[in-house]
């Protein structure tokens, strides 16, 4: 699966070409001018209102994988100051084997003064798909620690079906708390997700959101970031309206504004709650 955003468009003209000829010959062929490359785009940078002010910048290598991802928040104050960067490493096989984290010290004037690793995270790959992940945090002067893990279930399509996260508390009388996702499709889309979060063995809660869609290029799809919500991951166009149902309480509708740019990308969108994220995009 291809770590980028592909917005292909294509300037299609069509010219007549004919030419005056003298009696008896033929008029000559119609000509139809070859069509413009297609050019594509992919995401650079996200910024969104929610839960804070945050703008999140990607970067790539010449072949074109993801390489970094930084994530500061809009506001001054330490929390900008520690923007952690993520790397993502692959193997010779283009296969993602790792991302590890860094947080980043600096000074007011916005000038490094040390750095430190904060996470780091481990893939299992099976022909060429990522079938596990464990994140393991260091939390100041104690020792790293497994954080989280995730297990990734394909169904015969080989898209996925299943992610399973089991996250870690550090106070053992809490114990574990296990999150499941089980996915469905219609098409090239996430139709529907019913989540499931239970520790120690009971159900905590259970959801379940179906999706609408329009038929536009989604800027996250494909792009190997874990901490991205299924919806944004596999599905090939943007998200219009989602309904929430959990138990016997109303649905929870939320709809969305979307705004494109000329050029066929996503530019932003406004959710009915009050948040919104807009893109930027590089051509390559």
């Amino acid at each position: 699966m291809k770590p980028t955003l592909s917005t292909a468009f294509v300037l299609l003209t069509a010219g007549w070409l004919s030419a005056c000829q003298s009696a008896g010959d033929g008029v000559t062929p119609a000509v139809t001018p070859p069509a413009t490359p297609a050019i594509s785009y992919r995401l650079v940078k996200a910024q969104t209102n929610h839960p804070i002010p945050t703008t999140v910048d990607y970067s790539y290598s010449s072949a074109g994988w993801l390489t970094t991802s930084r994530s500061a928040p809009d506001a001054d104050g330490i929390w900008k100051q520690q923007a952690p960067t993520i790397q993502y490493s692959y193997d010779g096989a283009r296969q993602l084997t790792g991302t590890e984290g860094t947080i980043v010290y600096r000074d007011a004037a916005g000038n490094e003064t040390s750095r430190a690793r904060s996470h780091y995270g481990l893939f299992t790959n099976r022909n060429g798909l990522p079938t596990a992940y464990r994140l393991f945090v260091n939390s100041g002067t104690q020792p790293e620690r497994l954080f989280e893990e995730r297990q990734y279930e394909r169904d015969a399509a080989g898209r996925v079906s299943q992610e399973t996260y089991i996250h870690y508390d550090e106070s053992p009388s809490i114990g574990a708390l296990e999150t499941r996702y089980v996915i469905h499709y219609t098409g090239d889309d996430v139709s529907a997700i019913d989540m499931t979060m239970t520790t120690q063995g009971r159900p905590v809660s259970t959801t379940r959101t179906v999706f609408e869609y329009d038929d536009k290029a989604n800027p996250y799809y494909g792009l190997a970031v874990p901490e991205l919500l299924p919806q944004q991951r596999y599905s090939r166009h943007n998200v219009t309206k989602q309904t929430i149902t959990s138990g016997n309480s109303p649905a929870n509708v939320l709809a969305y504004r979307l705004t494109y740019a000329g050029n066929g990308t996503l530019s932003r969108w406004d959710c009915s709650d009050g948040r919104y994220q807009t893109f930027t995009y590089e051509p390559f």
